[in-house]
């Protein structure tokens, strides 16, 4: 995550000088390099930890990633730009292709009473001893 997202931006700097300026470079970087926003957020709640990590030890004095504005959420409504549905003919060729009949599979052996499939037959001892296994 450091490597390929923070780094390229912010990896120069000392980390009492980056400012929300430069972690808005980080994000607007993200986004257009067509990363998500989910994704985007996800480094920036990173970036926080590590910010207020450093506050906490004395490393820094303020955390920059407070003062940033993340990209947005998706709402529960909102259609996935992603999404396709099929249209009435795709769907019927699918129905017209599932089987009418059932199909009944033969449970596997069991092995003296206990439930699970059988082992492999084993190969007749006189196959072994002629090819060498």
């Amino acid at each position: 995550m450091d490597r390929i997202h923070i780094s390229p931006v912010v990896g120069t700097m000392p980390v009492v000088d980056i400012g929300p300026a430069d972690v808005e470079a980080v994000a607007q970087r993200m986004l257009s390099q067509g990363l998500s926003p989910k994704t985007v957020r996800n480094v920036l709640t990173y970036l926080h930890s590590v910010f207020e990590y450093g506050i906490e030890r004395g490393l820094v004095s303020a955390n920059p990633v407070r003062h940033v504005t993340r990209p947005g959420r998706r709402r529960q409504g909102d259609v996935s730009p992603d999404l396709r549905f099929l249209t009435v003919e795709e769907l019927e060729a699918v129905i017209r292709g599932i089987p009418d009949e059932v199909v009944v599979r033969e449970p596997a052996p069991s092995r003296k009473s206990r439930s699970g499939p059988a082992p492999p037959r084993r190969r007749p001892t006189s196959w072994v001893r002629c090819c060498g296994y």
